[in-house]
């Protein structure tokens, strides 16, 4: 049988077959001038083995060092896969890719935002003439001059410089399209923001003020509600304290998602803004708070209805075919705390901080279990609404707590 020439391994003659007292695979390896033969006998001399299987498994064996002389390269002692060299693609190529990979993962906001770093970088590279620079030509100085040029940029349309935490997102993103194509696609040797120092002290500043309401905020937000606000504003603020679901998915939740017979509200993963679905409990406080609000969460005629919506005037409501904003009540929000004294820089999110740090405190909830309660699948994420728990504990620890391991001392 004629055996073609093999491209990738010229050096290398056909494959052949022996016969005989021993039965081998073999071909010839030319290098430096020199001839050795390569032999494959593995399996090929086994005792007990009919002819019609020995035929078997020779003829197997040369199939696959065929295969392999015709896919890979033989470098004197082993196959080796083919490499090729990986095409350098140009920033823009890489930023789309880039943004591609993470819509897998990411809610169309977050995605909003990172286009906003990204485009912003692009803006910068048209300034300078660089508009279709190919990826490894970003080097530390092009970074260095780009952070500094954010630092000093105004914006035209505020007047004013960009905030420490916008220069630190920016910057950010473009690391974070590099290390994309430097870890997950390897066509870069190395991240060049890894070397880069400047622009590294963009630390949040510490604040001795917490972002986590007292039991006497909460209390008297609750009663402003009930009397200056609709019911369905009211439910809405006791679901991201009872429930910590985000307001946004708040917003999302059907009428068909909550089941009042197992105590649950089954939240979809295109609901959540992780992509990740889950079933959130519903304590007995909140439960028996729905139990009251006149929604009847049976009626079949309802259950693809949104559980808030607007009824006339941009205002709150139960029930409804349109899904509403939760920014609507920013405002409104904002006026009850300047009403109640309460420090502005609150708001609705902080009431999901509020509910870990007094679950821990005062409701005696392990770390653990207020983790689950968020869905947090890593620790260090529980953490960072748990940040505020040492500060607000000293200031507002009252009195001594009893303890439960007592010593004769």
């Amino acid at each position: 049988m004629v055996v073609k020439p093999y491209p990738l391994n010229p050096q290398c003659s056909t494959v052949h077959i022996n016969i005989g007292k021993e039965n081998y695979v073999y071909f010839y390896y030319t290098a430096e001038n020199k001839r050795k033969q390569v032999k494959y006998k593995t399996g090929l001399n086994k005792v007990g083995v009919t002819k019609k299987e020995r035929e078997k498994l020779i003829k197997a064996m040369y199939n696959a060092i065929h295969d392999l002389l015709t896919t890979k390269i033989y470098d004197g002692r082993t196959f080796n896969e083919i490499y090729k060299k990986p095409v350098m693609p140009s920033f823009n190529q890489a930023s789309d890719a880039y943004l591609e990979n993470r819509k897998q993962f990411l809610s169309d906001k977050t995605i909003t935002n990172y286009e906003l770093g990204i485009t912003f970088f692009r803006k910068y590279l048209l300034k300078i003439d660089k508009a279709n620079i190919m990826l490894d030509c970003i080097d530390g100085e092009l970074i260095e001059n780009y952070i500094i040029y954010i630092k000093s940029y105004i914006s035209p349309l505020f007047k004013k410089p960009l905030s420490k935490f916008t220069i630190k997102e920016y910057k950010d993103r473009l690391g974070a399209v590099l290390d994309y194509w430097f870890t997950k696609k390897p066509v870069l040797s190395y991240n060049p923001m890894k070397s880069i120092r400047l622009g590294y002290d963009l630390k949040r500043e510490y604040q001795d003020n917490t972002t986590v309401f007292t039991v006497k905020q909460l209390q008297d937000i609750i009663e402003y509600t009930k009397k200056h606000r609709k019911p369905p504003y009211l439910t809405f603020l006791l679901m991201i304290y009872y429930t910590h679901l985000r307001p946004i998915e708040i917003c999302r939740v059907e009428v068909k998602d909550i089941s009042m017979d197992k105590r649950m509200i089954y939240l979809k993963a295109a609901k959540s803004k992780t992509r990740i679905a889950r079933k959130v409990a519903l304590d007995a406080p909140i439960y028996n708070h729905l139990c009251m609000i006149g929604v009847d969460f049976s009626d079949i005629s309802i259950q693809d209805k949104y559980l808030f919506s607007y009824h006339g005037n941009a205002r709150i409501g139960f029930v409804g075919e349109q899904i509403y904003n939760h920014k609507n009540m920013s405002y409104s929000f904002k006026k009850m705390l300047n009403d109640l004294g309460i420090d502005k820089k609150f708001n609705k999110y902080n009431l999901k901080h509020t509910a870990n740090v007094h679950e821990i405190i005062y409701e005696g909830m392990s770390f653990a279990e207020v983790q689950a309660k968020n869905g947090h699948t890593l620790s260090k994420t529980t953490e960072v609404y748990l940040r505020d728990l040492k500060d607000y504990y000293h200031e507002n620890r009252n009195e001594e707590k009893e303890r439960i391991l007592k010593f004769d001392i």
